[in-house]
């Protein structure tokens, strides 16, 4: 039997500066997980409700986050000790495959945020061959789960976070004008607000986790569709797992779960259906109310209600 990979969650010590440049994401004692991180920082959990972001400008915050994040990752590889850094990547390198996801998996858990390449490297070895894609995607399931999404909402990507309100308004000031405008046009063009770096590297980091967890979803599917009734039920078995721990993407994997209900491999499959009816009952979108959860949870309850499941 193999070992179980599950990390242990610790927080690893980090110096404050690479050189004079300083990190600015670090995880206290107190934070249940990242998305607690400058929680007390203006604009940190500001969400658009219905007004739309253009393209134009969520690219233009995007790629000045993703320079952020090069420089917070390479600030941070800079302050951690090199002995310990060494042995985890020479494990990760010449390790046995338990060794290497365990390894890996420690490395996620203890710096989230740092360590998303290591992520991407499990990601990798989860779209390798069964035993391999079995391995890790054990591993993922439970860094997604225990690390990665949080227990009480679901993630917000950058084209949803109020990115308007920190463009400089245009022509607002020009009521005195021409140039004889003067404090009106200065006051007009000022920011609106001052957008934190550490809130905007937190904001894309969370989309940036969003991005791979959708990646996650689509080898689960695979997995669900596979040949070998086994890898199947292990694809079930994560799919239900995920719905039943967290609230992010319930319906995309609720309607994975719905699908198999017509797998016509019923032997390896029969035995999950329980544990689907009450994945159903206990994911979030079932709170009583289905308007959060759209036509594919109100649909799902129907289900239920029928007994087909």
């Amino acid at each position: 039997a193999e070992e179980n990979t599950k990390p242990r969650r610790r927080r690893g010590k980090q110096a404050g500066t690479e050189g004079s440049r300083k990190v600015l994401i670090t995880l206290k004692d107190n934070d249940k997980g990242w998305w607690d991180v400058a929680s007390q920082t203006p604009g940190r959990n500001d969400v658009m409700s219905k007004v739309g972001t253009d393209t134009a400008l969520v690219q233009k915050y995007r790629q000045r986050a993703d320079e952020l994040y090069d420089l917070e990752v390479s600030a941070f590889n800079a302050s951690t000790e090199m002995a310990d850094q060494k042995w985890m990547d020479d494990t990760i390198r010449k390790g046995t495959l338990q060794d290497r996801i365990a390894a890996m998996a420690v490395l996620c858990n203890e710096h989230p945020v740092h360590k998303l390449n290591v992520m991407d490297q499990l990601l990798n070895l989860a779209g390798k061959e069964r035993r391999v894609a079995t391995m890790s995607g054990e591993a993922l399931q439970n860094l997604f789960v225990d690390v990665y999404l949080p227990s009480d909402r679901k993630l917000i990507p950058l084209s949803q976070r109020p990115l308007h309100e920190y463009e400089r308004m245009v022509g607002n000031g020009n009521a005195g004008g021409g140039k004889g405008g003067g404090k009106n046009n200065s006051a007009g063009n000022a920011p609106i607000k001052t957008l934190s770096p550490r809130v905007l590297l937190l904001w894309r980091f969370e989309e940036l986790v969003k991005e791979r967890y959708s990646h996650f979803l689509s080898l689960i599917s695979t997995w669900l569709n596979d040949a070998l009734d086994m890898h199947k039920t292990f694809g079930l078995r994560t799919t239900i797992d995920l719905l039943s721990e967290r609230p992010e993407s319930e319906v995309q994997l609720l309607s994975m779960a719905v699908n198999k209900i017509g797998d016509p491999a019923k032997k390896g499959c029969r035995c999950r259906w329980a544990s689907i009816e009450e994945a159903f009952r206990t994911a979030s979108c079932y709170d009583g109310d289905c308007s959060q959860g759209g036509t594919a949870a109100c649909s799902s309850t129907a289900l239920i209600s029928q007994g087909f499941v």
